[in-house]
């Protein structure tokens, strides 16, 4: 087993309503919710669902970039 972590940009809606996140490194890989728990709940959603049909059509995993800034 192996482990990857990317990097994902969170930020609030310029009106202050939703939370959007996104993956750089995986094109097309962008998510939200009203909260920043559900939104980072459904990021982890995206990213797993992302990487498993990568994997499903046999196509090549990206790898992940260094993340920038904080990280956990």
């Amino acid at each position: 087993m192996f482990e990857m972590r990317y990097p994902a940009e969170i930020s609030q809606h310029r009106e202050g309503k939703d939370w959007v996140v996104k993956f750089p490194d995986l094109q097309g890989t962008n998510t939200g919710a009203d909260t920043l728990d559900d939104a980072i709940g459904e990021a982890a959603d995206c990213l797993g669902s992302y990487l498993a049909m990568l994997i499903a059509n046999r196509e090549p995993i990206p790898e992940p970039s260094a993340p920038k800034g904080n990280s956990a």
